[in-house]
């Protein structure tokens, strides 16, 4: 009975981050037609130049900025999987408490330093649910886009 309470704790635990997943997603999705509707108004106002030109040039631009962004999430990601492996100052392949605590604030310095709001409230109740260093690396990792810029429910 106990295990079944602890499994339906971490069934919730983990509907719940797909629930704020969810919500993340539906605010960016109206992020993006805001922004689509921008452009629209931008390219009916202004018609300067060849409408074909403009697009070549945004797809250029996308081009570069996915290399630019891919490039950005693979110097985060082995940034954090270094954080992570130097906080578990026991050498037991898991984090405790006070690694934790070290683990968070290593975390949240050098994510602001690319930009990323680190949530360090969701990211102490995954790390509850998995503490190994694997598990926990795998939830960093969620933290970073991936290389379609989605973002994970650890964002804020």
């Amino acid at each position: 009975l106990k295990d079944l309470r602890h499994e339906a704790n971490r069934f919730q635990s983990e509907v719940d981050l797909l629930m704020m997943e969810e919500q993340d997603l539906k605010e960016e999705v109206e992020i993006f037609q805001q922004d689509k509707e921008r452009l629209d108004h931008i390219v009916k106002e202004k018609n300067l130049g060849n409408v074909d030109d403009l697009v070549a040039q945004v797809h250029e631009n996308k081009r570069v900025l996915c290399q630019m962004k891919e490039n950005v999430r693979q110097m985060v990601l082995q940034d954090v999987v270094k954080l992570v492996l130097q906080s578990d100052l026991a050498r037991d392949n898991k984090i405790n408490k006070n690694e934790y605590n070290i683990l968070e604030t290593r975390l949240t310095i050098s994510l602001q330093s690319f930009g990323i709001e680190f949530d360090a409230r969701k990211f102490r109740q995954a790390v509850g649910l998995s503490p190994s260093l694997i598990g926990v690396i795998a939830i960093v990792r969620r933290l970073i886009p991936d290389e379609n810029g989605r973002l994970s429910s650890l964002y804020t």
